[in-house]
């Protein structure tokens, strides 16, 4: 990308106890690795097993805020209550899977898509 983009954007993933932590440490490393960067947050969804809060703990420099829910209360409920504290600082928030590796330009690539077609949504 070569100028600033319109939009301010972020990524938004949840964990829960059932995640593996090997996909969840692939899926942080694709993320770590995409063309263009944005702010990422996590949100964990209710307790979770010592592996797998060290791991998050281990990437917690790659999120500019982790939202600890005390009670897992399902993915929709997760992803909303992070929503509603991010979502006055950014114009579009892209979702990602903790168990899904993610392509190296898809931050890139969804931005251009935006950028240049300002869409209600879009799916990656």
């Amino acid at each position: 990308m070569s100028s600033s983009p319109l939009y301010r954007y972020a990524f938004l993933g949840s964990v829960y106890n059932g995640e593996s932590v090997s996909n969840f440490l692939e899926c942080i490393e694709s993320l770590k690795a995409q063309t263009v960067k944005v702010d990422y947050f996590l949100v964990v969804d209710g307790p979770i097993y010592q592996e797998l809060d060290e791991a998050i703990l281990q990437s917690q420099n790659l999120f500019k805020k982790i939202f600890w829910r005390p009670n897992n209360s399902g993915l929709a409920f997760a992803l909303n209550y992070a929503l509603q504290k991010i979502k006055k600082n950014y114009d579009y928030v892209i979702r990602y899977d903790t168990d899904d590796i993610n392509h190296l330009t898809r931050t890139e690539k969804i931005i251009e898509h935006v950028e240049k077609l300002s869409p209600d949504i879009c799916c990656s």
